[in-house]
């Protein structure tokens, strides 16, 4: 029986080194996101400051640890739950609301708006309450888009078979 043959064992004087971890690239739609995240948390940070709060103030007064804020701030939350997001942004809003209206810029009015779309309390304590959201002026006119989408695509084409019919009687009129 053969035995197989053995390369000679090459010795080097270069240090072994311990195989490092994959390090994965970010996915491609995670990129803008991650941009926008940090911007969000940057803003979050100058109306922080602004208002003269710490990050633990700041913490204590969203309900959520100061880790929580720091890793916002930093951008690093892209996985930050929306509640703990929210929290942030309520607080941010009460000490934004201590101030003269007139005296916020636009941008900030757009924010303490957003947040009043959100159901997000104004005032400490209160819970979240968020009423039905109209999309068109007109409630009528949604309410007859709502209850079109709720029929089969046949009673949908005969629905605007017979508005079709209607208008073009009533602009004959």
């Amino acid at each position: 029986m053969a035995m197989p043959e053995h390369s000679p064992t090459v010795t080097t004087n270069t240090p072994q080194t311990a195989p490092q971890p994959a390090v994965q690239a970010p996915r491609p739609d995670e990129t803008p996101w991650r941009k926008w995240m940090a911007n969000l948390g940057d803003r979050a940070r100058q109306m922080r400051e602004f208002l003269g709060l710490s990050q633990e103030q700041l913490a204590r007064r969203a309900g959520v640890s100061q880790g929580a804020i720091s890793r916002y701030e930093a951008g690093r939350g892209l996985n930050t739950p929306l509640l703990v997001s929210m929290r942030i942004h309520a607080a941010l809003g009460r000490g934004l609301r201590t101030m003269d209206p007139q005296t916020l810029t636009d941008e900030v009015q757009r924010f303490l708006q957003q947040l009043e779309l959100f159901g997000v309390p104004q005032e400490e304590g209160k819970a979240p309450h968020v009423s039905p959201l109209p999309v068109l002026i007109d409630p009528e006119l949604e309410a007859v888009i709502r209850r079109y989408r709720t029929l089969p695509e046949p009673k949908q084409r005969a629905l605007v078979t017979a508005f079709k019919a209607i208008t073009a009687a009533i602009a004959a009129d």
